[in-house]
């Protein structure tokens, strides 16, 4: 903050703040509550400075200090806007080929989940997946691998600038451990050294509102004392909203189950730039992952994105993926993930009765594909529907897990909102359109 705009701050008419509004509580320094802090609000302080007038004091400790005097300045230039309505599209959840891993290896690696809060509310623990116990390759440029020797994980978290890079000039919450002291971060769920790493967050959030967790490694000896966030992945890149640095919460081709605006985000240079899907130099890796979490609210609550790999459901299977929908809703369409060239028909079956029939099919590649249904089927809670079909070619279709540590956070099992009815602790990458929220 230079000399001269505090003079002119000094200089403007205190009848700007002839009628005051509360000050804004999503952004400190918004004396006026017009979402911006400008030379309005620090003239109106600097009027008050050394007082007890309340409506400056943003700290609320008694007085106008150079503390408030301060938050204001930090805050100098921003402006608020308000979050949008959480968008988590027509399909239930997200849906890849498998599961790939980032590796920070380097003191100037970043793993950041860009998130939107799916609600407003405390969020006590964000659980991600790591690897920390099994060393099996080295990692590529982009620092991309399927192993660990466990590190110093370090996460902050932050909110997100209007151009989608993390705001790190004020972190809201962070916490810094040695993974082996951790015991979420070193019990492998699943025998492959993937573990379910719990965050302890304890942050007031606001739905809608975008947030990152930048995720580091402080170790002294990160080359060799390491780990990697772990992350369900799409060798044939992500589609739609989630693939690029999608800055409208509305749009309308996001296809798994997260806002258009959650996506994974990495730095190799400690931050200084970020690599977001959809801005990257040629021949990068990304966009191929997606955030993989569960957000543990204070209320109990669970929501976010618990499949972190998918295996290829082979050729000649008949299939069956059982939905429980939880809201009225009318169903349309079939869509999913096929990951191979192949075409077959699904049938819906309501409450055990054939209701209705598409025919789905896809070329090479991984591709999301939708189909009409041959008749709307609609629901209400309590109705049973089974999407079932043959499938010709191997990995046309995808079965999905969280593994035993996401399946008992997220409840994944016969008694969830959906399930392979061949294995309920999975699911397959078919869903009945649009998903009920």
């Amino acid at each position: 903050m230079s000399i001269a705009v505090i003079a002119g701050a000094l200089a403007v008419s205190a009848a700007a703040f002839q009628v005051l509004a509360a000050p804004n509580p999503d952004l400190d320094g918004d004396l006026n509550g017009d979402n911006r802090v400008d030379v309005l609000d620090l003239s109106y302080m600097l009027g008050r400075y050394g007082t007890g007038d309340a409506s400056a004091d943003i700290n609320s400790d008694g007085s106008v200090t150079i503390i408030d005097l301060s938050i204001l300045l930090t805050n100098y230039g921003r402006v608020f806007s308000a979050p949008s309505a959480v968008n988590l599209g027509r399909f239930p959840f997200a849906m890849g080929t498998g599961a790939g891993n980032h590796a920070l290896s380097q003191a100037g690696y970043r793993s950041a989940f860009r998130l939107v809060a799916h609600k407003s509310g405390t969020l006590a623990k964000l659980h991600i997946k790591t690897k920390t116990l099994v060393k099996t390759s080295a990692t590529d440029s982009y620092g991309w691998t399927t192993d660990g020797t466990y590190g110093r994980l370090k996460w902050v978290m932050y909110n997100a600038k209007p151009d989608g890079t993390p705001d790190t000039s004020s972190p809201l919450a962070s916490e810094e451990f040695y993974v082996s002291s951790r015991a979420s971060c070193t019990t492998a769920a699943n025998g492959g050294g993937n573990e379910v790493c719990s965050l302890n967050v304890n942050r007031a959030l606001t739905a809608g509102q975008e947030y990152y967790i930048v995720v580091s490694n402080t170790h002294p000896s990160p080359a060799s004392n390491y780990f990697s966030t772990n992350h369900l992945w799409d060798n044939d890149y992500l589609q739609g909203a989630n693939s690029r640095n999608e800055r409208n919460a509305a749009a309308a081709d996001n296809f798994y189950g997260l806002d258009p605006r959650e996506v994974m985000v990495t730095s190799t240079n400690g931050g200084s730039t970020w690599n977001i899907p959809g801005v990257l130099p040629a021949g990068s890796v990304w966009p191929k992952a997606f955030p993989t979490y569960v957000a543990e609210w204070s209320d109990g609550s669970k929501d976010g994105q618990g499949y972190y790999s998918g295996s290829p459901v082979a050729a000649g299977s008949n299939v069956s993926m059982v939905y429980k929908p939880q809201k009225a809703s009318t169903f349309t369409k079939v869509g999913g993930l096929m990951a191979a060239s192949d075409s077959f028909t699904v049938t819906v079956e309501k409450n055990g009765t054939a209701v209705a029939t598409a025919f789905i099919s896809n070329g090479s590649g991984a591709n999301i594909v939708e189909a009409n249904l041959s008749s709307a089927v609609p629901v209400v809670p309590g109705d049973v529907i089974k999407l079932k079909a043959h499938v010709n070619a191997s990995g046309a279709l995808r079965t999905y897990y969280g593994d035993a540590g996401f399946a008992a956070l997220m409840g994944f099992g016969a008694s969830y909102k959906w399930y392979n009815e061949a294995n309920s602790s999975q699911a397959l990458s078919i869903a009945p359109l649009p998903w009920p929220r």
